[in-house]
C-alpha cells in the first residue's frame, strides 16, 4: 500500500517536500514581469561575518548587460544549482539577485530563534527558493522595513534585492535544505557583487509551463508506482518533464552527497522522485535543468533492489536520459 510521506523520521526519515503547482509557477512568473500564464533606497548592508567569498563569473560569450527592471535576475549560479550543491558552499559567501518576501518559517536550527531572527523567502528566475534569516539588529530591521514597505506598495509583489548569503555548518539540515543567513544586502538588482548570467531561463520555464501536451507512456508513472515491487531490478523508459528536487527520504535519505535529486512529472499529477549519481552525466543533467526547469525528458529508470522501500514506491534510480521525448 502506498503511504504518503507525511511520516516521521522514526519511520525511516520519510518526508515529502511540497511541490509547486503549475498555478504557483504562473504566479511567480507573473510577479517576475513576464505576464500571466493560462491556468505565478537603501544603502548596502554591512557583512556580518568574515566568510570565504565565492566569486561566480558569467560565461564570456554573454553580454554584460545589467538586469532590467522587468527582466530576469540572471544569476550566474541559479538558486536551484546552489541548493543542489549546498554542501560544497557551507561556510562560503555567495551573492544573488533575488525577489524577497517576508515570511514566518522557523524550523530546524531556527525553530526557537524567532526572537533573534527575521525570516525572508528569496527566489530568482526558477521555482527554487531560499529561506533566509537576518538578525534582529538595526541592519536587519532596515532590511525588513525595506521588504515589507516594498511589498505593501507594490500590490504584494516581491521586492528586488541583491544579497550576500551563507550556509553555516551549524544550520545544515537534511530536513530544512534551503536555510541561509543574509550577511549583506542592496536594494534592487546590482552587478556590483555578481556579473549578469545567461538570459532565457525564465522564458524557458514559462514555455515549459505552457506545454500541456501529455506524455504517452506504455508503462505510465501511475502503473510503475502502483506495481513498484514488480519493477525492482527492471528498467523502463519514460517520457516526462523534469526539474531539480531536494527530497531525500526512505532508502535515499542519506544519499545527498552521492546523488542528485530530480523530480519527474508524468501524466496528470503523477510524479517520480528520481536519483542520479553525482557523475559527469549526472552533472550534465543538473546543469541543464538548472536553467531549463520543467523541460521534456526521456528517462530510463529502474528501482534498485538495495533502495526499494514500500513506503516510498515513487523512488527510482535514473540510469540514462535524453533531452526531449525520443
Amino acid at each position: 500500500m502506498f503511504i504518503s510521506c507525511a511520516l516521521t523520521i522514526a519511520l525511516g526519515g520519510c518526508r515529502r517536500v511540497p511541490e509547486e503547482s503549475p498555478k504557483a509557477v504562473a504566479k511567480v512568473a507573473e510577479a517576475a514581469g513576464h505576464g500571466a500564464l493560462p491556468g505565478a533606497p537603501g544603502a548596502p548592508g554591512t557583512p556580518r561575518a568574515a566568510e570565504a567569498e565565492v566569486r561566480v563569473t558569467a560565461p564570456t560569450a554573454e553580454p554584460a548587460a545589467t538586469p532590467t527592471a522587468g527582466g530576469e535576475a540572471r544569476n550566474p549560479l541559479p538558486l536551484a544549482l546552489y541548493l543542489a550543491d549546498r554542501h560544497r558552499y557551507v561556510g562560503k559567501t555567495l551573492a544573488f539577485r533575488v525577489r524577497a518576501e517576508p515570511g514566518e518559517y522557523f524550523n530546524c536550527y531556527y525553530k526557537d530563534r524567532k526572537a533573534q531572527f527575521h525570516h525572508l523567502r528569496l527566489r530568482d528566475d526558477g521555482a527554487a527558493y531560499l529561506d533566509a534569516y537576518v538578525p534582529r539588529d538595526p541592519e536587519g530591521e532596515r532590511l525588513m522595513a525595506l521588504v515589507s514597505d516594498g511589498v505593501a506598495s507594490a500590490d504584494g509583489q516581491p521586492v528586488r534585492l541583491t544579497v550576500k548569503v551563507t550556509t553555516r555548518a551549524e544550520t545544515l539540515s537534511p530536513i530544512c535544505t534551503s536555510q541561509v543567513e543574509i550577511l549583506a544586502h542592496m536594494a534592487g538588482w546590482s552587478t556590483e557583487w555578481i556579473p549578469p548570467g545567461p538570459t532565457g531561463s525564465a522564458a524557458r520555464r514559462l514555455a515549459n509551463a505552457r506545454d500541456t501536451a501529455m506524455p504517452r507512456n506504455e508503462t505510465t508513472f501511475t502503473t510503475l508506482i502502483e506495481s513498484s515491487s514488480s519493477w525492482v531490478g527492471r528498467s523502463v523508459t519514460l517520457h516526462g518533464r523534469a526539474l531539480l528536487d531536494r527530497a531525500y527520504q526512505c532508502r535515499y535519505r542519506d544519499a545527498e552527497r552521492t546523488h542528485f535529486a530530480v523530480l519527474l512529472r508524468g501524466e496528470g499529477t503523477a510524479t517520480l522522485h528520481a536519483y542520479v549519481p553525482r557523475s559527469d552525466e549526472g552533472r550534465a543533467l543538473v546543469d541543464w535543468l538548472g536553467t531549463d526547469e520543467g523541460a521534456r525528458i526521456t528517462a530510463t529508470v529502474s528501482i534498485a533492489k538495495a533502495r526499494y522501500d514500500e513506503l516510498c514506491p515513487d523512488q527510482v534510480e535514473l540510469l540514462r536520459w535524453q533531452k526531449g521525448w525520443r
